[in-house]
């Protein structure tokens, strides 16, 4: 691979990628389901609050993409909702499930100070 296509390659989503917010009641498709994708509903989130987990990481020096997203679930609260067969899931106003991306290619870091989603 040369050095551009590396880079999109890495920036790619992931397993557990936050991909898009949308309101309460909001109906979703039958393609926005297992095995692909499962819907994380968050009720006490306001949207401007949860809008901030469609950011992607940018490199703050040179403005380069390093992933489409930012925010990741972790990966067990997505297993359990696969092995459980659920195509949705619930999570409290806390940040236990969310992770934030650090940019190398295998590392998730979850957020030093609790904040909420």
């Amino acid at each position: 691979m040369t050095g551009a296509e590396k880079a999109r390659y890495e920036a790619r989503s992931q397993p557990g990628d936050v991909i898009v917010v949308r309101p309460d009641g909001w109906k979703w498709g039958k393609a926005e389901r297992l095995p692909d994708f499962v819907v994380v509903k968050a009720p006490e989130l306001s949207m401007a609050e949860a809008k901030k987990y469609e950011e992607s990481l940018i490199d703050l020096h040179s403005g380069d993409l390093v992933r489409v997203r930012k925010y990741n679930i972790f990966p067990a609260v997505i297993a359990t909702a696969v092995e459980q067969a659920k195509d949705s899931i619930s999570l409290v106003k806390t940040v236990e499930s969310i992770a934030t991306k650090s940019g190398l290619a295998t590392e998730i870091s979850p957020p030093v100070i609790a904040t909420r989603l």
